[in-house]
Formats: structure tokens, sequence, C-alpha cells
């Protein structure tokens, strides 16, 4: 469970909807902390005066997170909770760390840095294929997140462990996608697996006669404002197009994922994959049909709710 949390868990995402915020930068501090105090003692961390003390007070849902796997004892503060006024604000008044707690804080801190092995987060920052615990992207060697804590227990206890993380496999080949608005309003574009999404939402664009003058994003769920998203190159948020091809995403046939431009008006184009050709090459992506007429970039008249979106 603590590797899931620890490589696998947004950590934005699970503390969201709270009063309290849990940087992934304050996790180190904390880790250090707690390493230097002793087991079953207390501590009292409503001194502010104290910055990483202040830290922890604000972790909020994290405090008991951490309690679950064992770091430590939490004392809730009540009188926090009533000069809130809130029954779902956790601020803790005393922690009391574990012996365990102790040892295993010292092995994430030295050996774990949350920020190379947490993967969200490291997709936040643009990065796409993340092998956990690797300095940079290109890195293949993947070491198995268990093997710092073996000294910690007894040979063999270490059981059931999560097997090795697989990168998505690059499928080369010729991709045929439908782009669609509407039932009726749709373009059929060939592409190689090779392209990047950069030259998806271009070909995207020319395909219905619109000028590439706002931001976008492609959400491979096929729901807006979900993750995993690849944004436009001037988006300071998530990961470019321009880093990702085609050939890297996963996709299967039958697969639909969404295409959105413009953050205002929100045009919704489902791209569905239609077939991929294995073994061919392509050297431009082309438009190979067109049905229905280009709606007016700017105009009033398409309205979304009688599209259907």
């Amino acid at each position: 469970m603590l590797e899931i949390f620890w490589i696998d868990t947004d950590w934005k995402e699970l503390q969201g909807g709270t009063f309290g915020q849990t940087d992934l930068y304050t996790v180190t501090p904390v880790l250090e902390f707690l390493s230097q105090h002793q087991a079953g003692k207390e501590i009292n961390i409503k001194n502010k005066r104290n910055q990483v003390k202040q830290m922890i007070w604000y972790w909020e849902y994290y405090l008991l997170y951490f309690e679950l796997f064992g770091f430590w004892e939490l004392i809730i503060d009540e009188q926090a909770k009533k000069d809130l006024a809130s029954n779902r604000a956790i601020f803790a008044e005393k922690l009391i760390p574990t012996e365990f707690g102790i040892q295993i804080a010292k092995v994430l801190k030295e050996k774990r840095d949350l920020e190379k092995w947490n993967i969200p987060y490291r997709e936040d920052r643009g990065e796409w294929n993340v092998i956990p615990g690797s300095p940079v992207p290109e890195i293949e060697q993947e070491e198995k997140f268990f093997k710092a804590f073996i000294p910690l227990v007894t040979e063999g206890e270490l059981q059931k462990t999560i097997s090795k993380r697989r990168s998505i496999d690059f499928v080369a080949g010729i991709y045929i996608f439908r782009v669609y608005l509407t039932a009726g309003l749709w373009r059929r574009i060939k592409i190689s697996a090779d392209a990047t999404l950069f030259e998806l939402h271009k070909i995207i664009q020319e395909a219905f006669n619109f000028a590439s003058d706002h931001l976008y994003s492609f959400f491979i769920s096929g729901q807006p404002w979900t993750q995993p998203s690849f944004s436009a190159p001037q988006d300071p948020n998530g990961i470019s197009v321009k880093e990702v091809k085609i050939g890297e995403l996963g996709l299967e046939v039958g697969q639909e994922i969404l295409y959105l431009f413009d953050y205002g008006d929100e045009w919704r184009f489902s791209v569905k994959l239609e077939e991929i050709k294995s073994g061919e090459s392509l050297e431009e992506t082309k438009i190979i049909e067109r049905k229905g007429e280009s709606p007016e970039q700017y105009s009033s008249n398409f309205d979304p709710e009688i599209h259907g979106w």
C-alpha cells in the first residue's frame, strides 16, 4: 500500500477540497523532522513558530494517511475544529512517532525522494511515460521500490510487492482517426505513429477550417479536464503536445480521445481510432475523407447542446 501511495497517488487530487495543503516539497522536511525524534515521545505541533511543525499542522488528511501506515499516533486538535466550525477539517495537536515510522522516514527521505518517485507529480511537470525513481525520463532501468527497505525487515518478510511497472510500448504504423463534432460532421485523417499530437492538432484545425489562435488539450479518457492530458506548447500546465508521439499513447482501435480547442468556447472534437495499419509508413499527414460543412469558428449558430455535447 505504501508503494501505491508513494508512486501512483495524485497527492493534489487526494487532498482536494480540504482546508489545508500538502505540497510535495513539504514531505522531505517533515520526514527529516520525524527521523530526528524518539519513538513514543509526544511532539507538540501547535507551535507555529517552528516552520516544519506549521507544515505538519496543515497536512490535514495526510496526517491520517501517515497514521494509517504506522508512522505516528495522532492526537486531534479539537479546539481548532471548533474554531473553524468545520467537521471536515483535520488538525493535529500532537504526534507520537513510532519506531517503525522513524526508520521508514529515514529510508524514504534518503532513497525514495517523492518528487522523483511520484508519477502524477512528474506528469504535471511535463513528463510522459514516467519511470518511477529515474532522475530523467530517458533512463530505462527501473529499481523496485521495496529494495530500499530490505535492511529493515527479516529476510524473506517482504512479500507481494508490486511487479515492475511497464512503460507503454511504441506501436508503429499508420493511424486512421475519425474526428467528429457530430454524427454527421466529421473528417477522416491518416497520420503516422511517429507524428506528435501537435501535428494531429494542426491537421484537425486544417480539416475544419479553424484558426489555431487558442489554447487546446487532448484528453486520453475522452472526458474534459481529466488526466492524462496533453496541452498546447503555450500552456504552462501539463505535458506539451510536442513531446508525445501518437504511437506511444497506448491507444487501442475503437478508443475515443477528446480534442478540446479554445478553453472559452470549448470546441469538443471526438477523435476515434478506427484502424492501425502495422508495417506501413507515411511521410505526410492527410485528410482522406470529409462529411458535412465546417462550422464557422466564431459563429453563435453552432449550439453544443443541440449537437449533443
